[in-house]
C-alpha cells in the first residue's frame, strides 16, 4: 500500500435470502438482495468493485460503470441470477442454508477485501444485519429495512409463529 492510502469504507450492512414477501424488484419478483452501506463522507464510485458468494472467486460479479452510494447512503443489489433485469442483479444468488459474501475492490493496490462474511442458517422474510449500521455486530433484523439505516430497528429476533411452518 501506498503511505495514506485507505479504500473506501463500503460495508455489507444487510441482506435477504429467503425474501417471500418483504420486496420486490423491478419485474415484481421477492428475490434475494444484499444491502450496502458507505460509511464515508463523500460518495464513493463502485467501478472496479466486485461482489461475490464464494470468496475463492472474488470476481464473480462487477459493479456496472457509473454506479455510486451517496456519503452515509445505501445501494440494493439484488442476488437474483438474472442479470437480464437490469444492471443491479447480481449473477449468484445466496444460500438460506448459509454461505459467504464478499466485497472487493481492484485498484492500483490490486485486489482488496473491502468486506466479507460467512452467515449460517436464515429464516423466511427475515434479514441479518449490521446494528447499527456499519457496525461490527451482526443480528437478525425483523422487519427488514432495505435500502434504510437499520438503527431504528430493535435487536434480536422475535418469534413469529406461522400455523404449518415450525421453526
Amino acid at each position: 500500500y501506498l503511505v495514506g492510502y485507505a479504500p473506501p469504507t463500503v460495508l455489507i450492512n444487510e441482506f435477504l435470502v429467503d425474501n417471500e414477501s418483504v420486496n420486490q424488484d423491478e419485474a415484481g419478483a421477492y428475490d434475494d438482495w444484499l444491502e450496502l452501506y458507505n460509511a464515508d463522507a463523500v460518495t464513493v464510485t463502485l467501478e472496479g468493485m466486485y461482489l461475490t458468494d464464494d470468496l475463492s472467486e472474488p470476481t464473480k460479479w462487477q459493479f456496472p460503470a457509473g454506479t455510486t452510494i451517496p456519503p452515509s447512503g445505501y445501494l440494493l443489489v439484488w442476488c437474483d441470477r438474472d442479470t437480464g433485469q437490469g444492471p443491479l442483479h447480481a449473477d449468484f444468488k445466496l444460500n438460506r442454508d448459509g454461505e459467504e459474501i464478499g466485497l472487493f475492490a481492484d485498484d492500483a493496490h490490486g485486489l482488496v477485501p473491502l468486506d466479507r462474511l460467512v452467515f449460517g442458517p436464515q429464516l423466511e422474510d427475515i434479514s441479518y444485519g449490521r446494528l447499527p449500521d456499519g457496525a461490527d455486530t451482526w443480528d437478525f433484523i425483523d422487519p427488514p429495512t432495505p435500502g434504510v439505516s437499520n438503527g431504528d430497528v430493535k435487536r434480536g429476533l422475535k418469534a413469529r409463529l406461522r400455523p404449518g411452518k415450525p421453526r
